[in-house]
């Protein structure tokens, strides 16, 4: 078979909003594994998405990133299943290659390695593809410096002295989305120094993480990394729109460090219009004029509009105007086809700051994020069961009541007709 033919490379553009990241997918057959070449451009390292080998091969075809991939596995990061494939039993092998690709090529311009030496005795006797997922980040998205804020829409963070070493530091990276949004993390290689066994018996099996990295969400430290094992490159998603990364290192280390990926989920909190209201989740926000109100831009009463990719609005927001008012001013557009994402970020800031209309929202910070709580509350009320028993009993209470005024007034009626 042509080299040229099962040898394929995907390029994923992954564009939302101004943000534009270009990820690379090559799947090689097993036969490549001694000489894997990756290399970006000038002013770029590489950074691993996804990397493992696979023998579950479908008609020969490379089987995508993705695709019932599970990494959970034994602890050298290589499982075994059984599938019925044609009602016959078929045992498939999975390697998890990440740690190897991050220790010769994160964090690097290029890189070669040698995939048969390194994993000689995983997945032995099994035939199949391997996968790469990488991504070339350019100087200008990677942050390697301690203790500063991070509001751009998406980045790389790195500590100093990444891939070659770490010092003696304590370094905390805050990353503020706006109002409405979440931040998701990415920890993309993990490198520390293997925790030291102690006799403290409050610590979980006697170790102790020296160097660790903690993530730390609403005031809450969520989870704690140490050491270089693949259950460390996890992905988290914040509840706020705040996260804190905290990287405490005791000592000098000839160890890579840290390296991961963050990027702002979900649409900004937008306020309502003058003489309006809206609530919201994540995925929409719905929008309502006064009575005798109107949009100025449609002439409707209310709007809808959808959070596109989990990154922006679909449509326009304008005031509400009485109807018989015909003027018409200039909207604040938020849709997809701008191309200045710190403007369209502005705009929508500007948005989520305009003074509210309505008396309730009057006492709202204006750093308060209650769009996505009033729409939860209201769903959880409608969606909850007891909701459906209430209205019921009221509803059968407002028949019987009605139903015994008729047979009163009957009672009375018939009782004067006798009478006379």
């Amino acid at each position: 078979m042509n080299k040229f033919f099962i040898l394929i490379i995907v390029l994923f553009l992954t564009f939302a909003k101004g943000r534009l990241e270009i990820i690379l997918e090559r799947c090689l057959p097993k036969a490549d594994m001694e000489n894997i070449t990756i290399k970006c451009g000038l002013n770029e390292v590489i950074a691993i998405r996804e990397a493992f080998f696979t023998s579950s091969i479908i008609d020969h075809q490379c089987p995508f990133i993705g695709n019932d991939v599970d990494h959970d596995d034994d602890d050298d990061g290589t499982s075994t299943k059984t599938k019925i494939k044609n009602g016959q039993q078929k045992l498939s092998c999975t390697d998890d290659l990440r740690l190897t690709l991050n220790s010769k090529c994160s964090g690097h311009p290029a890189c070669v390695v040698n995939l048969r030496k390194i994993h000689a005795n995983q997945c032995s006797g099994y035939d199949g593809w391997i996968n790469l997922k990488y991504t070339c980040v350019p100087a200008a998205k990677m942050n390697s410096y301690c203790n500063v804020q991070l509001t751009d829409s998406f980045g790389y963070v790195s500590n100093p002295g990444y891939p070659k070493f770490y010092p003696p530091y304590d370094c905390k990276w805050k990353i503020i989305g706006y109002p409405g949004q979440r931040i998701e993390i990415q920890i993309l290689d993990l490198s520390l120094k293997e925790p030291r066994f102690t006799s403290n018996k409050k610590l979980l099996n006697n170790y102790e993480c020296t160097d660790n990295l903690a993530i730390v969400d609403m005031n809450v430290r969520r989870m704690m990394l140490c050491g270089e094992t693949k259950s460390n490159l996890i992905e988290y998603r914040s509840k706020t729109n705040e996260l804190i990364i905290d990287f405490h290192s005791f000592e000098f280390s000839p160890t890579r460090g840290i390296f991961f990926r963050y990027t702002m989920i979900d649409c900004p909190t937008l306020k309502p219009p003058s003489n309006g209201y809206m609530y919201r989740n994540q995925s929409y926000a719905y929008y309502n004029c006064y009575f005798d109100y109107v949009f100025e831009d449609s002439g409707q009463s209310s709007k809808i509009l959808f959070c596109e990719y989990e990154t922006y609005w679909n449509g326009t927001v304008t005031r509400c105007i009485a109807k018989e008012n015909t003027t018409i001013e200039s909207s604040i557009n938020i849709d997809a086809d701008d191309d200045n994402e710190p403007m369209v970020m502005e705009k929508a800031y500007a948005l989520s700051h305009r003074k509210m209309g309505i008396k309730s929202s009057d006492h709202q910070n204006d750093d308060d994020d209650d769009g996505p709580i009033i729409i939860e509350k209201i769903d959880n009320f409608l969606t909850n069961p007891l909701t459906f028993i209430i209205i019921g009993i009221i509803s059968l209470c407002i028949i019987f009541i009605i139903i015994a005024i008729i047979i009163h007034s009957n009672y009375r009626y018939g009782s004067t007709d006798i009478s006379i």
